[in-house]
């Protein structure tokens, strides 16, 4: 009778709470309070796609916690049938056949090879810093972007429905975002590309 028939979990956001307690105990036994107290201390964890690390604590006869530490991804490439999800750094940290709803799609990078937890290959290494300003600055303002593009140049483009947003080069990027949510209600339902390229913040024009 000693078995868990409650979980928490906590700090999971590319997994269900369901997901995640499947993952971590997918056979019938392990939810065996004695077995699991067992596992959780000498076992070995699972290697569990998107997750650095996870904890589990034992709360009482029939009831467990799991804390999730998830990979930080801020972005993934199409490859080949799967797709390679990097890190802040340009790390790629996981590759999978699996799309995580919530990360940018990035287009327009070129590179011969990669290798799992080493940086991916590329001529600019500003390409990763500027994707983690537009991933932070896209997710504050809530905008439905379905992919950035960079092109030779660095200079990027954003994709949104029917509408394309030249942003050209990465500078000023956070008064340039502002300005196309102010814009966004007017063009929403628009075909075309809107150029903020040439936008000035001395004179906040367009």
């Amino acid at each position: 009778n000693l078995r868990i028939t409650q979980i928490s979990v906590e700090g999971n956001t590319y997994y269900t709470d369901e997901e995640v307690i499947s993952l971590i105990f997918p056979e019938t036994n392990d939810l065996h309070t004695l077995y699991a107290l067992w596992d959780n201390r000498f076992g070995e964890k699972k290697d569990i796609p998107f997750i650095k690390n996870y904890n589990i604590s034992i709360t009482g006869l029939h009831s467990a916690e799991i804390i999730v530490y998830e990979k930080g991804l801020i972005g993934y490439i199409p490859y080949m049938g799967n797709y390679l999800y990097f890190d802040v750094e340009g790390y790629i940290v996981e590759t999978s056949t699996e799309k995580i709803d919530g990360l940018l799609f990035i287009d327009g990078i070129n590179f011969d090879f990669f290798v799992l937890n080493s940086r991916l290959p590329v001529e600019d290494d500003n390409l990763f810093y500027n994707t983690l300003v537009l991933s932070r600055l896209i997710n504050q303002k809530d905008l439905e972007v379905e992919r950035i593009y960079f092109d030779r140049d660095m200079k990027v483009t954003l994709y949104m429905g029917d509408i394309k947003v030249y942003l050209g080069e990465a500078t000023e990027l956070e008064s340039k975002i502002l300005t196309l949510v102010d814009i966004w209600p007017q063009i929403a339902k628009e075909k075309g590309t809107l150029y903020l390229d040439n936008y000035s913040k001395v004179n906040n024009i367009v």
